[in-house]
């Protein structure tokens, strides 16, 4: 799917705003909280805007400056960091106790999750309904996981023959050490 169609140009916007709709009113008072180095700090700013909340983002200070402008202009109060020297869960810690602010990480919530996942839902009934029949395959990158976790889920119910296949950079293959190692591995 062409998610660089989405509202801010990314597949992020659907857990981003996903997992705000569904705050209480208390919860949108309170505001929203996260770390992100781009596309879902995109997401929660512009899902924050458009629900009418408030909403900081952590980012690091070497972040894509196109990214950190656009989080900005989306109404995210930016929070800067240096991640060779600050941790990003201390930092959030620390505003979530003074702010109150309701934390939304990148990937491992339930409805960012579910919201990721309307992705591939909408791929497998649009492939039934223009005539391709079920998907043989699902090819997903892995990433921080919500995408492949979420079409997955959808896959399971909708398409249970598909296979569902991550793929990430040789460079990159956190995912692949992991389930090597049995450990999550991070990879600096």
């Amino acid at each position: 799917k062409c998610e660089n169609f989405q509202r801010m140009g990314a597949f992020k916007f659907r857990g981003g705003y996903n997992a705000l709709s569904r705050f209480t009113a208390k919860q949108r008072e309170e505001g929203v909280l996260t770390f992100s180095s781009g596309n879902h700090a995109q997401a929660i700013a512009l899902s924050s805007r458009i629900l009418g909340m408030k909403a900081t983002i952590i980012m690091p200070e070497d972040a894509p400056e196109l990214k950190a402008n656009a989080t900005k202009a989306y109404g995210g109060n930016v929070i800067f960091y240096d991640r060779y020297k600050e941790s990003r869960d201390e930092i959030a810690a620390e505003i979530q106790a003074k702010s109150g602010a309701h934390f939304i990480p990148p990937y491992d919530h339930k409805h960012v999750i579910a919201g990721q996942g309307t992705a591939g839902k909408e791929l497998i009934e649009e492939a039934l309904e223009y005539g391709h029949g079920q998907l043989d395959y699902l090819f997903l990158s892995i990433g921080g996981g919500s995408l492949i976790s979420g079409c997955a889920l959808a896959a399971e119910k909708l398409a249970p023959g598909c296979k569902v296949i991550g793929v990430e950079p040789e460079a990159g293959n956190d995912a692949q050490q992991s389930l090597e190692k049995g450990e999550i591995v991070h990879i600096e």
